[in-house]
């Protein structure tokens, strides 16, 4: 199973009232995890994985959102 560190942008929200010149931007994030799928149209990772075979924590990553996906190697 391969170790991925993965740069991708999420968007962001808010609730409530507030003024216009209130900036909102989108988030640069960094996420590490074991690789479950890479295609072409999303990257899924899970955070943890048990000696069963279990995974927990799945995360999956559009990859029109991700900037960068560098492979690391487990020792």
């Amino acid at each position: 199973m391969k170790l991925a560190l993965v740069e991708w942008v999420d968007s962001c929200s808010d609730c409530g009232w507030t003024y216009l010149e209130n900036p909102l931007h989108s988030s640069n994030i960094i996420t590490v995890g074991l690789v479950l799928l890479d295609d072409t149209t999303e990257i899924v990772l899970a955070m943890s994985r048990s000696n069963t075979g279990r995974v927990t924590e799945r995360m999956a990553i559009p990859k029109c959102c991700v900037k960068r996906i560098r492979y690391l190697r487990i020792k």
